[in-house]
């Protein structure tokens, strides 16, 4: 037996009105949803607007700040984005010599708004630098270099440093943007596939990578889901800042007068190397004693030829040969290559090496300056203001470790440069 016509038809009534419950009931969770992401990405934004002096004098070099973040610090004059790697941590809360400490107070009307992390690499700024794009427009920023970034570590510990400086959100972002030439994007592509551990956890961005680079056509096609996930990861980014913010109250700093006023370096200068002699009167290269006690064992044990082991070895011939190979050049290339496209100021300051260390390492001064020519070259090139403190080889006690890390004698002159670059007082 059928069912009659006029029995069917409030059965298909109730199943049209089941969809339709079901469709506005996905609608609704879709809007509620979006809604959500809108609510989380404005609320993100205003908190970095209104707490951004907190958050540069938190930062204090443990991981580079997320983008949006770096993005509201160059909307402020007084902030002034200091990119390095592990010199921006080391020491930072206890040495007021330190740039973050020096400059905490906007003594001369700046203060620096500090990016870097240990184990951090040329690379880590090119990405960072690549993605904030047209923000970088006519803003001044300094990136420090440190000279055991140029030697070539090669194999598996540095495809792991590469690995954790890897952000993926910051590589859509680069990838994607308009700022930005295609060739340019294209050999920053390259950088990023030259280790393809930092692409293990990303396989989207592996594909984009290569379809980009090798002009596929279904690059097009791909693109749109790119730019899906970097929305995604950019609200991400933002959600983590917000509790982060409301759990720490010494972070919710706002704007704070700032003096005019102009600093005594030469009794800066004094000052510190008075403080910083007794911590380094016992050792031969005028590192902190602390550290020379800890480690004398394998400076000394260097120069045993009979060991098979290479730490702290050198040669002209083998300094050279790391110094040629090394992939830093190809990351400051490329950074300098954005700066130069996005007509930002930079000033590249570069540290010297420890003459008297790489004295005792058997590199000779003609050696070592080739670090020296290549970066003022490299720097001149893109037109970039390039101070290489390598009249400060022969300072006993610039580092306080034979890591390349400034002691407070040390980050008097890095101070100084910093502070005459942002005043347009550079000779």
């Amino acid at each position: 037996m059928t069912a009659s016509p006029s029995a069917s038809v409030p059965a298909e009534r109730e199943t049209t009105a089941a969809t339709n419950s079901h469709t506005m009931a996905a609608l609704l969770a879709g809007v509620l949803f979006l809604g959500g992401l809108a609510a989380v990405y404005l609320l993100g934004q205003w908190v970095a607007a209104r707490y951004i002096y907190g958050l540069a004098e938190a930062q204090n070099g443990q991981k580079y700040a997320d983008l949006f973040v770096q993005r509201e610090a160059l909307r402020h004059r007084d902030l002034l984005p200091f990119y390095g790697t592990s010199e921006i941590l080391k020491g930072a809360a206890d040495n007021s010599y330190h740039a973050k400490a020096l400059f905490a107070d906007a003594p001369t009307g700046f203060s620096l708004f500090a990016l870097g992390k240990p184990g951090g690499l040329v690379f880590t700024a090119m990405q960072s630098l690549g993605a904030l794009g047209a923000d970088l427009k006519g803003k001044k920023l300094v990136v420090s270099l440190s000279p055991p970034m140029f030697e070539n570590v090669s194999g598996h510990f540095l495809d792991v440093r590469y690995a954790v400086n890897f952000s993926a959100l910051q590589a859509l972002t680069l990838l994607l943007s308009h700022d930005l030439s295609p060739e340019l994007k294209s050999d920053v592509a390259k950088r990023f596939l030259s280790h393809p551990s930092m692409l293990e956890r990303h396989r989207t961005i592996d594909l984009v990578l290569n379809l980009y680079v090798n002009a596929s056509p279904f690059y097009i096609g791909v693109a749109p889901l790119a730019h899906v996930q970097r929305l995604l990861l950019e609200v991400v980014e933002r959600a983590r800042l917000i509790p982060r913010i409301v759990t720490t109250p010494e972070w919710r700093k706002t704007a704070k007068p700032h003096d005019s006023r102009r600093l005594n370096w030469a009794a800066l200068l004094a000052d510190a190397t008075h403080e910083y002699r007794p911590q380094a009167s016992d050792n031969p290269f005028g590192v902190s004693d602390s550290w020379w006690s800890a480690n004398k064992w394998r400076v000394v044990e260097s120069r045993d030829e009979s060991r098979n082991d290479q730490f702290f070895r050198e040669s002209d011939e083998q300094f050279l040969h790391n110094l040629d190979r090394a992939e830093a050049w190809l990351d400051l290339e490329q950074v300098l290559r954005i700066l130069q496209e996005l007509h930002a100021r930079p000033m590249i300051l570069s540290m010297p090496l420890h003459g008297s260390w790489w004295d005792y390492a058997r590199v000779s001064p003609a050696a070592r300056r080739q670090y020296y020519v290549r970066v003022r070259e490299l720097g001149a090139r893109y037109g970039a203001r390039t101070v290489v403190l390598d009249d400060l080889e022969t300072d006993q006690f610039f580092f306080v470790d034979l890591g390349s890390h400034p002691s407070p004698t040390g980050w008097v002159h890095y101070d100084r440069a910093i502070d005459a670059f942002y005043h347009d007082a550079l000779n």
